[in-house]
């Protein structure tokens, strides 16, 4: 054992003995459970509280729909004579040891390393569970191989408002190896996940509509631009449709998905539009409910028989880019979604089509692909148009009609991330096909419009569940597209 870990322990075993000499005096008590809480966790704190060893430790449990999410800690190499439930007024579930996910807890072990380094301490399960609107706790109730039953009580966490962080802490544990063969994907993380956003994702029933000058009641298009986090970008956008003759002809319509910014937002808008004369409406709704939601929200409020989906960070290179577009959707007559080529600001490619691979660690998990991606312009073989199987809903085109008949963006993918070629392969499902325009070049600084799940680890578990979820439902379809390839 080296010497961090020993001082460590030292650390704990002296902290915890502090604590249990203080726990029949309240003031000390609290400062003692302050203590252990910060430099160990809820976990380590309810252990001392108890001054006994217990076999089954509970860190969270939230409270959802229909049932509760449970994770913690176990402290009993012989688990597997080991029952425990939880029980509130209603019910009381079933053996939780028989059917939750067991992971490796390294903080864990480091304070008990009599447990064994290959002692997968760790758990998590969804769990079905009855309760009552007003319970605010429910009982852990643990028994061991001799048959002797402990009990305590456990607050239930409520979700609502915290649905990011809390989609964090539940994929935090979560190994994506195998995925596409991982049954507690479906069987503990997705109806937990499903429960968290199920509320949020409630379209509201008062959507706001303001416009800016005239749009126009019957448009050529209507461009559907989602903002979030940011909103500067808008002023490059309305500078060059402010240049561009043609956007005269288009309903731009621009989805605020963030209340946050609402009374900043509202501003700029009048602001700007005093010095552009570009006319434009704005949907406003005071929640956030993710890129989807807004695009079809968008779709809703279109009056145009085309619609341009749009990100706020895509500027045009050009005058003339729109009508373009749409000369060449017009012209092709089994056509579901035309996208055109996108660049990075140093003019490397982002998306000339999307394509589908896998990766070898996710357990041959399709995962989107853009190929060609960050190679130079110039490099990349030529082409007019192009048949693909998916576009990037970045800047995507296709007839309102069509767009409704698919039921939009699917609003299950999590913040994003696969709803584009999901909606490309419905199309493919209804016989229509995806195109690239390689003549026509627009500007994407990918992601600088979004900012609500920070790069890094979490939001690659995310993106993996997501690709888990795509996986799903769509792993016959890319086969055969990679087959014909």
């Amino acid at each position: 054992m080296n010497s961090t870990t020993s001082g460590r322990l030292a650390l704990l075993k002296t902290t915890c003995l502090r604590a249990a000499g203080a726990l029949r005096d309240p003031r000390k008590r609290m400062r003692a459970q302050g203590v252990i809480a910060e430099t160990w966790g809820q976990s380590l704190l309810r252990f001392a509280e108890r001054r006994k060893e217990q076999l089954v430790y509970v860190d969270v449990v939230l409270r959802l729909e229909n049932g509760v999410f449970a994770s913690g800690w176990l402290n009993d190499p012989s688990v597997d004579s080991l029952e425990f439930y939880l029980s509130s007024k209603t019910e009381t579930s079933a053996n939780i040891r028989e059917h939750c996910v067991r992971h490796f807890r390294p903080d864990v072990l480091e304070a008990f390393p009599a447990l064994g380094k290959q002692f997968k301490a760790g758990y998590y399960a969804y769990v079905p569970l009855a309760m009552n609107e007003g319970e605010t706790h429910v009982t852990c109730m643990a028994k061991d191989r001799l048959g002797t039953l402990t009990r305590f009580k456990v607050p239930l966490i409520r979700p609502a408002g915290r649905e990011i962080e809390i989609t964090k802490m539940i994929l935090h544990r979560v190994s994506f190896r195998d995925a596409p063969n991982d049954a507690s994907l479906g069987k503990h993380i997705e109806p937990a996940l499903d429960a968290i956003w199920k509320r949020r994702l409630e379209v509201p029933k008062l959507i706001r509509v303001k416009e800016f000058g005239n749009v126009p009641s019957e448009p050529a298009c209507s461009v559907i631009i989602p903002i979030y986090g940011a909103y500067h970008w808008m002023l490059g956008q309305l500078s060059a449709f402010a240049q561009d003759p043609a956007m005269s002809h288009a309903e731009i319509i621009y989805v605020l998905d963030d209340p946050n910014l609402e009374d900043a937002f509202m501003q700029f808008c009048g602001d700007y539009h005093e010095i552009f004369k570009v006319p434009f409406k704005v949907l406003h709704y005071g929640k956030n409910m993710g890129f989807a939601t807004a695009n079809n929200i968008g779709a809703q409020y279109a009056s145009g028989n085309t619609l341009l989906l749009l990100n706020s960070d895509v500027l045009p290179s050009a005058k003339g880019w729109l009508d373009r577009m749409l000369d060449r959707f017009g012209s092709i007559e089994d056509i579901g979604a035309l996208g055109c080529v996108l660049c990075f600001e140093d003019e490397t490619v982002q998306h000339r089509g999307m394509a589908f691979h896998t990766r070898p660690e996710f357990g041959a998990l399709w995962l989107n692909d853009h190929p060609d991606k960050g190679m130079p312009l110039w490099l990349a073989e030529p082409f007019e148009i192009k048949e693909v199987p998916a576009v990037t809903a970045a800047c995507l085109m296709l007839r309102k009609k069509v767009f409704q008949e698919a039921g939009g963006l699917d609003t299950s993918f999590i913040m994003g991330d696969f709803e584009d070629s999901d909606l490309c392969l419905k199309l493919r499902q209804r016989g229509l096909r995806s195109f690239v325009l390689g003549s026509e070049k627009l500007y994407h600084l990918e992601r600088q419009s979004q900012s609500a799940f920070a790069s890094g680890s979490d939001r690659v578990k995310l993106t993996l569940f997501n690709a888990w979820r795509h996986h799903r439902r769509w792993h016959d379809t890319i086969e055969s597209i990679a087959d014909s390839a």
